[in-house]
């Protein structure tokens, strides 16, 4: 781009107003002309002022003069509306040397993806000029400064434009001229080591040891809470941690499940500042990396991070000072994609060599399912690190016992702890609402009554979603915002920030947000659909309450809403993750459906047995009525489902549901479902309501099987067969209840 003519450089697009420049024409600055794209030479500007507007007396000089300037105006706003739908594009294709490099001349700022700061500002320049802002170079005018920042660099440049002739062009073109007046490359408060003594990072007690651990046990006992004291601020451990915490400076591999709020980072940083050598730290997020990295620089901790946008400068000074035989750095951060690297992975074997490297920290290890999901497919290849020698920790916040044995699998852990705390969260009251097709109306009426000028999140199972209702909150004066996961990489960074920031009170997002996101004073979550999984639902729920206040947590249930899970379901290639995935549907339906207490349902699910929380609409509606042992009605209706589909290959829920209540509507009468045996079964114990509720428990129970219509059948509806359970409640081996 340094040596392409303006006139080159967007020339497949449509731009009247350049064409028009090119060709000395300028636009009637009239009022009345206003918006009408034509443009004049000179006689032909006065030419248009006698007959359209006669009445105006034609000052050639002034006239000509605002001519001028309207033309640069339009001239600049063509050229950067034109970059702005380039660039646009391009963010979307950003090659491995290219970069997003924000530029800007005061308050005026765009987007532009180059190699270099200079081919930005040069981009940047073009716009500047065709605005009429530029200053000529060779008249010694003062320059504009435009300035060009990225990931760790901030660059100003003194801008002009110079006119230079072209021999391959066969004429004149204008190029423009620039001069660095200032770099800076922000390595002091990213990669540098802290300027405070390396000593002074731990306390007296654990000064000048070599062997920590030894240490801990045989003379003071209390190195930990020391550090914990000393460096972070806090009088005692909470939780689990302590347990944590002994366990790593012991040395042994360990898995830590913790929910948020759980105070993860002290488990692994205490003994990180204790231990002799580098903590390696594995995050999936360079948000969560910057996170983390921002926490332990700010009680003066020396760390650093790796991750594939930093510039070459930042690589060599972390990976020099990680090379010597004595790091300033207590903890290194990067993200598994970086750390499998050759450069990386040469760098470890370094560190090995010279033993430097402490231990192998996993964050977000539930990452490593990849039935699960957040599986993130860099993290199955992290069992390489087994192969250093050093300790691994991971660390979760969601996670079943299932997940659990997978991860100590993946990462070859040696016979590691399991350290678990309660996944309860108390500050949560969790809710489910009935789903009527008004739904995102209701939404917006809850959050009026219930959440006025508070801070939340609506998750939404489809993309178009999120989109509608965002804007059905801003039609009730809702300041809301949206993110899904095709948004480019600016527009995720514009509507994130907008809601982060508090000029957006409500995001509307796909499960796609959320991850790395860490806003203390979310008051509610609300799900516009059924999550797929109780796991999805832990994590996404979550993101309420942070600061400990009472946060509520919202589910607006349809059973309906299974069918297109259940279709995503039917797409997965191995049956055992079908039937992974498919109770994990079973599981969040039944936490839906269900009369008890949702946080014990909830929990129950990773295993935890809690007592009633008193706090979810369950344990706070007195209307509820004593289960009903309900074994035969179910047995009525497997009988009734067997006649039924010895008359028709299909039956339909609806159907179900009317033969057993003994309905004798048309559709029924009509495919002679009303002969069938057990018909009528239901009639006088249940209503049409309790019946489908009925039915939908002996679904989600594996009683009764759902089967999704192939993309090619007229209906979207799903049928009713005999699930795999039904065999052991007609044996006896199982009961049911209502």
């Amino acid at each position: 781009m340094a040596n392409s003519l303006m006139a080159d450089v967007l020339e497949n697009y449509n731009r009247p107003v350049h064409f028009a420049n090119l060709e000395n024409k300028v636009p009637c600055p009239n009022n009345l002309c206003k918006g009408i794209t034509a443009f004049y030479k000179k006689h032909g500007l006065q030419h248009h002022f006698r007959i359209r507007h006669p009445d105006v007396q034609y000052v050639g000089e002034k006239i000509e003069h605002d001519a001028s300037n309207m033309m640069k105006k339009l001239h600049g706003n063509e050229t950067r509306l034109m970059i702005e739908k380039i660039f646009e594009r391009r963010r979307k294709q950003v090659s491995s040397d290219e970069r997003i490099f924000s530029v800007s001349m005061g308050e005026d700022e765009l987007q532009i993806v180059a190699k270099r700061p200079n081919e930005a500002a040069k981009t940047f320049g073009m716009y500047l000029f065709h605005s009429g802002i530029l200053p000529h170079y060779s008249k010694g005018n003062k320059p504009v400064t435009i300035t060009v920042s990225s990931f760790g660099l901030l660059v100003k440049f003194s801008a002009w434009y110079s006119s230079r002739e072209f021999a391959d062009l066969n004429g004149s073109g204008t190029v423009i001229v620039l001069q660095p007046c200032f770099i800076k490359k922000n390595l002091d408060s990213i990669v540098t080591p802290c300027t405070r003594d390396q000593d002074n990072q731990v306390p007296d007690s654990v000064k000048n040891s070599t062997d920590i651990g030894e240490k801990i046990i045989s003379e003071t006992g209390d190195v930990a809470l020391d550090t914990l004291r000393s460096v972070f601020g806090y009088n005692q451990f909470k939780g689990k941690q302590e347990e944590a915490v002994k366990t790593i400076l012991q040395k042994k591999d360990c898995v830590v499940l913790m929910p948020t709020g759980g105070g993860k980072t002290v488990c692994y940083a205490v003994p990180g500042i204790v231990m002799s050598g580098v903590t390696i730290v594995v995050t999936p997020l360079i948000a969560l990396i910057l996170d983390q990295v921002r926490r332990l620089q700010s009680v003066k901790i020396s760390v650093c991070y790796l991750v594939s946008d930093m510039s070459e400068d930042q690589w060599s000074i972390v990976c020099h000072e990680l090379s010597l035989a004595s790091p300033s750095y207590k903890f290194l951060f990067t993200t598994p994609e970086t750390l499998l690297t050759t450069k990386v992975r040469n760098l470890i074997q370094t560190m090995s060599a010279s033993c430097t490297l402490a231990q192998f920290v996993v964050d977000e290890a539930h990452c490593i399912d990849q039935w699960g999901f957040n599986f993130r497919p860099s993290y199955s290849s992290l069992g390489a690190l087994r192969d250093y020698g050093v300790p691994i920790v991971a660390l979760t916040g969601t996670a079943t016992w299932r997940t659990v044995e997978i991860i100590v699998m993946q990462l070859r852990m040696d016979n590691p702890v399991i350290i678990k705390q309660s996944f309860v969260r108390t500050s949560l009251t969790y809710s489910v609402v009935t789903k009527k097709s008004s739904a995102k109306e209701d939404i917006c009426k809850l959050i009026q009554e219930q959440f006025p000028d508070m801070c939340g999140i609506v998750y939404c199972s489809e993309r178009r979603d999120t989109i509608d209702m965002a804007y059905t909150l801003k039609t009730k004066g809702i300041n809301a915002t949206y993110f899904h996961g095709a948004l480019d990489p600016f527009e995720k960074k514009v509507n994130s920030s907008a809601w982060l920031e508090g000029r957006a009170l409500v995001i509307c997002a796909t499960s796609a947000f959320g991850m790395g996101i860490d806003k203390p004073n979310v008051r509610f979550v609300i799900h516009l659909t059924i999550p797929k999984s109780p796991e999805e639902y832990y994590q996404e729920a979550g993101r309420a309450g942070r600061d400990g206040a009472p946060a509520s947590c919202i589910i607006f249930f349809k059973f309906e809403d299974r069918v297109k899970k259940l279709r995503m379901i039917s797409t997965l290639d191995d049956n055992d993750h079908k039937n992974l995935a498919h109770d994990s549907l079973n599981a969040m339906t039944m936490y839906c459906i269900s009369n008890d207490c949702r946080t014990q349902l909830l929990l129950q699910y990773f295993g935890e047995k809690i007592p009633e929380c008193n706090n979810c609409d369950n344990c706070k509606n007195t209307d509820h009525t004593e289960c009903i042992e309900a074994s035969n009605d179910a047995k009525n209706i497997i009988s009734c489902v067997e006649c039924m589909l010895q008359i028709s290959v299909k039956v339909s829920f609806k159907a179900l549901v009317l033969t057993f209540l003994g309905s004798k509507r048309k559709e029924i009468t009509k495919k002679k479902f009303n002969e069938v045996e057990c018909f009528g079964a239901g009639k006088g114990k249940f209503s049409f309501l309790t019946a489908s509720a009925f039915v939908q428990l002996l679904i989600t129970k594996n009683i009764l099987k759902e089967n999704i219509p192939s993309s090619n059948d007229v209906t979207t509806n799903a049928t009713i067969s005999i699930g795999d359970g039904a065999d052991a409640l007609l044996k006896g081996e199982i009961t049911v209840a209502r």
